[in-house]
């Protein structure tokens, strides 16, 4: 694709993601705290720095990375990062979210569904079809995923007590069963990360 239709795509996405959470800081009565705390907002806040940094880049002849394999690789974990955000709101908290309306609910469309899969697009098909990505690099794309949980569960026990979302929910689901839905998840998106650097490969041969 052109470079000029790649720079505006990111950029749409870019603003996209700030007017989702901009509705979201809203819905959320402006409590920063309350918006920060979610994996939804922190998630696409990283998509969001990312998609800036490859605009400037596309202007300045700077590059991000001295490696283009570490930079599709760190494309790839943030892929990950958004992808997780949105198979896990469609899959388990949907059914939570029905009676959402309003600023809550154009957020959730924007940072759940446009935002992942418009950032799938653009990693499967935007970039120069130039680095093959190796499978055995792919388990540190999972560091963002476990660090959220971690750090989650011990706000819970020690900090606040606040619960983001109900799989957390350490105390009430009691530990072995938060825990195993906690493994069972990172495997399932261990998985799908290796399906995005097959896909990623396979493409990137074909458009060669």
């Amino acid at each position: 694709m052109k470079k000029i239709l790649v720079i505006i795509y990111r950029l749409i996405l870019l603003i996209i993601i700030i007017i989702g959470i901009i509705f979201n800081f809203i819905a959320k009565n402006y409590d920063l705290n309350m918006l920060l705390s979610y994996y939804t907002v922190q998630s696409n806040i990283i998509v969001a720095i990312f998609l800036f940094l490859e605009i400037i880049n596309s202007f300045k002849k700077i590059k991000l990375f001295k490696k283009e394999e570490t930079y599709q690789n760190i494309k790839g974990m943030i892929t990950l990062i958004i992808l997780i955000t949105g198979l896990i709101f469609a899959i388990i908290l949907a059914p939570y979210v029905k009676n959402w309306t309003g600023y809550r609910l154009y957020s959730s469309y924007i940072l759940h569904y446009i935002s992942p899969l418009m950032v799938l697009i653009d990693f499967l098909f935007f970039d120069k079809p130039t680095t093959k990505l190796s499978i055995k690099k792919n388990i540190f794309w999972l560091i963002y995923p476990i660090t959220y949980y971690i750090v989650g569960i011990i706000r819970i026990l020690f900090i606040d007590g606040f619960i983001p979302y109900p799989f957390m929910d350490i105390r009430g689901l009691g530990y072995i069963k938060s825990l195993g839905i906690v493994i069972f998840l990172i495997l399932v998106f261990y998985i799908i990360s290796i399906i995005l650097i097959l896909l990623k490969n396979i493409i990137s041969k074909i458009r060669k």
